[in-house]
C-alpha cells in the first residue's frame, strides 16, 4: 500500500507532534489497516525529519529507508 502525499504529510504532522495514537486511528479508518500495521508504521516514522526513529542518528535519504547507523526501518517523509 503506497499513501498518496498529501495523506503522509496529515500522518507525519499528527505523529511527530505526539499524537501517534491519532496517527494510527487515522490509517485505521483511512486505509482499513489493522492495529499492528498502524502502531509498526507510526513507530518507525523518523522524528524529526532526517533524523532515524530509533537511534536519532543523521538518515541520508528521504522516503522509506533504513538508517546508516542502526539499520532501523524509517518512514522520512
Amino acid at each position: 500500500m503506497e499513501l498518496e502525499n498529501e495523506s503522509q504529510l496529515e500522518l507525519v504532522k499528527l505523529s511527530r507532534s505526539g499524537r501517534n495514537i491519532d496517527a494510527m486511528i487515522a490509517m485505521r479508518l483511512k486505509y482499513g489497516l489493522g492495529l499492528g500495521d498502524a502502531k509498526f508504521i507510526t513507530k518507525h516514522i523518523s522524528r524529526p525529519k532526517d533524523h532515524c526513529a530509533d537511534c536519532e542518528n543523521k538518515l541520508l535519504e528521504d522516503g522509506i529507508t533504513n538508517c546508516p547507523s542502526c539499520g532501523g526501518l524509517n518512514f522520512n517523509w
